[in-house]
């Protein structure tokens, strides 16, 4: 199966050693890309191989890798919001004492 491109679902649980419902589990959760324009469910086989930690660049990419950055990033942006928002109320309570102050 090393050599072909894409696979089916049946292929991939083969390589991923886990049952169909699980492949679809991981479809469906945007974690295993589906390719829509062929007949069936068909994955790339390079990001299953990915997903099950083979191949050269594994720790490059894989979709579970993606969605955790995703998160991560999410996170991030949350904690960024939560300090702009602080610092805006810091800014302005500043300013307040500096002209209340006659500065």
């Amino acid at each position: 199966m090393k050599d072909k491109l894409v696979l089916t679902a049946t292929e991939t649980a083969e390589v991923l050693n886990i049952g169909l419902s699980s492949v679809y589990y991981l479809r469906d959760h945007n974690i295993l890309p589906q390719l829509h324009d062929l007949p069936g469910v068909r994955f790339r086989a390079k990001d299953v191989y990915a997903l099950a930690g083979e191949g050269s660049n594994a720790q490059e990419y894989t979709p579970f890798r993606f969605k955790e950055l995703e998160a991560e990033l999410k996170n991030k942006d949350a904690r960024i919001q939560k300090l702009e928002t602080i610092l805006k109320g810091t800014t302005s309570r500043m300013l307040e004492a500096l002209k209340e102050g006659g500065l």
